[in-house]
Protein backbone atom coordinates (compact mmCIF):
# COMPACT_ATOMS: atom_id res chain seq x y z
CA UNK A 1 0.00 0.00 0.00
CA UNK A 2 2.75 2.28 0.67
CA UNK A 3 4.36 1.48 -2.62
CA UNK A 4 1.42 2.46 -4.19
CA UNK A 5 0.52 5.35 -2.21
CA UNK A 6 4.56 6.72 -3.63
CA UNK A 7 3.51 6.18 -6.99
CA UNK A 8 0.58 8.10 -7.15
CA UNK A 9 2.02 10.91 -5.30
CA UNK A 10 4.85 10.74 -7.53
CA UNK A 11 2.46 10.41 -11.01
CA UNK A 12 0.56 13.41 -9.30
CA UNK A 13 3.95 15.26 -9.01
CA UNK A 14 4.65 14.09 -13.08
CA UNK A 15 0.90 15.48 -13.89
CA UNK A 16 1.09 18.74 -11.90
CA UNK A 17 4.33 19.79 -13.54
CA UNK A 18 3.76 18.89 -17.04
CA UNK A 19 0.52 21.53 -16.64
CA UNK A 20 2.24 23.77 -14.76
CA UNK A 21 5.38 24.29 -17.12
CA UNK A 22 2.66 23.96 -19.91
CA UNK A 23 4.31 20.73 -21.33
CA UNK A 24 0.84 19.53 -22.48
CA UNK A 25 0.90 21.96 -24.87
CA UNK A 26 4.26 22.00 -26.23
CA UNK A 27 3.92 18.47 -26.77
CA UNK A 28 0.74 19.18 -28.53
CA UNK A 29 2.78 21.02 -31.22
CA UNK A 30 5.53 18.68 -31.67
CA UNK A 31 6.04 15.77 -33.70
CA UNK A 32 5.99 13.47 -30.88
CA UNK A 33 3.85 10.33 -31.13
CA UNK A 34 4.88 8.73 -27.98
CA UNK A 35 6.63 9.00 -24.76
CA UNK A 36 8.92 6.84 -23.74
CA UNK A 37 9.84 5.81 -19.99
CA UNK A 38 11.95 3.76 -18.14
CA UNK A 39 13.07 3.42 -14.16
CA UNK A 40 16.20 2.23 -12.24
CA UNK A 41 15.55 -1.61 -12.30
CA UNK A 42 15.15 -2.24 -8.13
CA UNK A 43 13.97 -5.32 -8.09
CA UNK A 44 12.01 -7.77 -10.67
CA UNK A 45 11.60 -5.98 -13.78
CA UNK A 46 8.16 -7.35 -14.62
CA UNK A 47 6.83 -6.52 -10.76
CA UNK A 48 8.44 -2.65 -11.24
CA UNK A 49 6.80 -2.35 -14.59
CA UNK A 50 3.27 -3.44 -13.23
CA UNK A 51 3.89 -1.15 -9.99
CA UNK A 52 4.38 1.93 -12.63
CA UNK A 53 1.50 1.29 -14.33
CA UNK A 54 -0.81 3.80 -12.87
CA UNK A 55 1.92 6.56 -13.71
CA UNK A 56 2.17 5.40 -17.30
CA UNK A 57 -1.67 5.51 -17.54
CA UNK A 58 -1.93 8.79 -16.17
CA UNK A 59 0.97 10.14 -18.47
CA UNK A 60 -0.85 8.64 -21.57
CA UNK A 61 -4.64 10.43 -20.70
CA UNK A 62 -2.72 13.36 -19.93
CA UNK A 63 -0.63 13.96 -22.99
CA UNK A 64 -2.97 12.04 -25.38
CA UNK A 65 -0.27 9.41 -26.22
CA UNK A 66 0.67 6.32 -25.83
CA UNK A 67 3.47 6.15 -23.21
CA UNK A 68 6.17 2.73 -24.43
CA UNK A 69 7.69 1.12 -21.06
CA UNK A 70 11.65 0.55 -21.83
CA UNK A 71 12.64 -1.89 -19.41
CA UNK A 72 16.14 -1.03 -18.68
CA UNK A 73 18.63 -3.60 -17.48
CA UNK A 74 21.46 -1.88 -15.07
CA UNK A 75 21.10 1.93 -13.97
CA UNK A 76 23.72 2.26 -17.25
CA UNK A 77 21.06 1.25 -19.76
CA UNK A 78 19.00 4.04 -18.24
CA UNK A 79 21.18 6.60 -18.31
CA UNK A 80 22.31 5.79 -21.57
CA UNK A 81 18.77 5.90 -23.11
CA UNK A 82 18.39 9.46 -21.83
CA UNK A 83 21.68 10.45 -22.94
CA UNK A 84 21.19 9.01 -26.44
CA UNK A 85 17.51 10.56 -26.42
CA UNK A 86 16.25 6.54 -26.47
CA UNK A 87 14.14 8.00 -23.36
CA UNK A 88 12.63 10.72 -22.94
CA UNK A 89 11.24 10.57 -19.04
CA UNK A 90 13.15 8.49 -16.86
CA UNK A 91 13.01 7.35 -12.38
CA UNK A 92 16.16 7.40 -11.33
CA UNK A 93 18.21 8.17 -8.29
CA UNK A 94 20.32 11.07 -7.16
CA UNK A 95 23.73 9.50 -7.76
CA UNK A 96 22.74 8.49 -11.79
CA UNK A 97 20.69 11.74 -12.21
CA UNK A 98 23.71 13.84 -11.33
CA UNK A 99 26.50 11.51 -13.54
CA UNK A 100 23.72 12.01 -16.69
CA UNK A 101 23.45 15.67 -15.62
CA UNK A 102 27.33 16.16 -15.84
CA UNK A 103 27.72 14.89 -19.15
CA UNK A 104 24.61 16.34 -20.32
CA UNK A 105 23.46 19.96 -18.56
CA UNK A 106 20.76 20.14 -20.49
CA UNK A 107 18.51 17.21 -18.08
CA UNK A 108 16.30 18.62 -16.00
CA UNK A 109 15.06 16.80 -13.06
CA UNK A 110 11.30 17.86 -12.44
CA UNK A 111 10.32 15.76 -9.69
CA UNK A 112 11.29 14.57 -6.47
CA UNK A 113 10.28 11.72 -4.24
Amino acid sequence: MRLLTLILAFASLAFASFYSWGAVREVKNCNMNRLTFTMIPKKDIDQQASEYQPLITLLEQGLGMPVELVRATSYESVMDGVLSGGVDLAVMGPASYVIAHRTDPGLDAFASL
